[in-house]
């Protein structure tokens, strides 16, 4: 729904609770004919955002895949807080959740491991 309100104009939607919202990528008109208050970063923001039917799917499917991974790298999954520091986390950050589950479903397990080992060897993990 568009509201007019004199020379600028909002774009309401309503969330899961029913409350009206007025989106921030298309706030309002500027005085001069022509020019909206439409910025790159308010695309990709939206782009960025795209793939989180993906992300959740991969982030769980990939923690089991380094659960099934850590004893061979000597991390316990137990040790929760040296586990998720010093192997999950580095593990995620190098390479995303994403990436090692298209990696798995492309070679398995192999794969994957011949990545954490890349990892190892630049001392990483």
């Amino acid at each position: 729904m568009i509201q007019w309100t004199g020379a600028t104009w909002c774009a309401t939607r309503r969330d899961s609770c029913g409350f009206r919202h007025c989106g921030t990528w298309a706030r309002s008109i500027s005085s001069r004919q022509g020019q909206l208050n439409v910025l790159a970063e308010y695309v990709l923001h939206n782009i960025s955002d795209s793939d989180f039917t993906l992300t959740g799917p991969a982030v769980s499917i990939t923690q089991i895949l380094l659960r099934e991974l850590a004893g061979r790298y000597g991390y316990d999954p137990l040790d929760v807080s040296g586990y998720n520091r010093r192997y999950r986390n580095p593990a995620l950050s190098y390479m995303s959740a994403e990436r090692l589950l298209i990696m798995y479903s492309q070679g398995g397990m192999a794969l994957v491991t011949r990545e954490l080992e890349l990892l190892r060897e630049h001392g990483i993990l």
